[in-house]
């Protein structure tokens, strides 16, 4: 009972404590909380900046083949990257490259690149325009060609940010719903083959 009694007992310390926060007053207690939250405010933000911040762009970059190779290479490997292969006298490429635009300023953590197809190989066939590829950490995730396949015919932003998404790319305000409703989507447009191309959509 006596080893009971210990464990119900606060430490002196803890008393005079309390018995030194009752003394205080209100104006006192109100510094006091003050300098607290302070102190706590102060060491959350030196925790954020030991953290590595993770790269924003929020602009779509034209490159060539060179700079293209590059990008996927020495972009942080935490890092989407997301190329649009196109030609202006295609009407999906230039309704693409409008899309590209809204979606980098949306999507500013993934980093959205614009490459000509004739500049990317001279041997390259129109018909597969537009195409979009993703890379992660220099590995390609996906090859969309051509990507009207999979969006409808008169495609808005909204459609090519569900199937970015469906593809993988992190959004902060997506939503399972996103999901849902680009799967639904792609049940009524496409084939059995398309289909089976989306079963990993989860």
């Amino acid at each position: 009972s006596g080893s009971a009694i210990k464990s119900r007992m606060r430490p002196s310390s803890q008393l005079q404590c309390t018995n030194e926060d009752s003394n205080l007053t209100e104006e006192e207690k109100e510094e006091d909380r003050y300098i607290r939250n302070m102190t706590k405010s102060q060491e959350m933000r030196m925790e954020a900046q030991e953290r590595p911040a993770t790269p924003m762009f929020g602009s779509v970059e034209e490159v060539d083949a060179l700079e293209y190779i590059s990008a996927i290479d020495e972009t942080n490997p935490e890092t989407y990257v997301v190329v649009h292969l196109y030609e202006p006298f295609i009407p999906a490429c230039r309704t693409l490259n409008q899309h590209w635009d809204v979606l980098a300023r949306s999507l500013a953590h993934v980093r959205f690149l614009r490459l000509r197809g004739s500049t990317a190989s001279t041997t390259l066939d129109p018909i597969g325009l537009p195409s979009v590829v993703i890379y992660k950490d220099g590995q390609l995730l996906s090859n969309l060609t051509p990507v009207t396949n999979d969006l409808p015919e008169n495609f808005k932003a909204t459609d090519v940010h569900w199937l970015l998404e469906s593809c993988g790319i992190p959004n902060s305000n997506a939503t399972e719903q996103t999901k849902i409703q680009y799967k639904s989507f792609v049940a009524e447009k496409s084939s059995d083959d398309f289909d089976d191309a989306y079963d990993d959509v989860d």
